[in-house]
């Protein structure tokens, strides 16, 4: 079904991609030092983690990560209904 392929999609994303380094910032950086802070998501292609009194809040990435991630999925969900109007 839809969802287990999806599932492993993420999964094999998951796998594929290694963070050597996991950048955690506050998320006050946003308003403070954001050209700093695009910078590291830019030069890395890694994620920033942003956090709020300790605690996490939200994930900053680039386009092109985000379409690694969503691309697969929206294409396994386009497969999915264009067979089930086949059917």
């Amino acid at each position: 079904n839809i969802v287990s392929k999806i599932n492993k999609i993420m999964i094999e994303l998951w796998y594929k991609e290694v963070y050597i380094l996991i950048n955690i910032r506050p998320v006050s950086d946003l308003r403070n030092k954001f050209p700093e802070v695009e910078e590291t998501v830019i030069t890395t292609n890694s994620p920033v983690f942003l956090t709020k009194n300790g605690y996490g809040t939200m994930v900053l990435m680039s386009i092109e990560q985000y379409s690694a991630l969503t691309d697969p999925i929206e294409y396994a969900l386009d497969e999915s209904w264009f067979c089930s109007k086949r059917k």
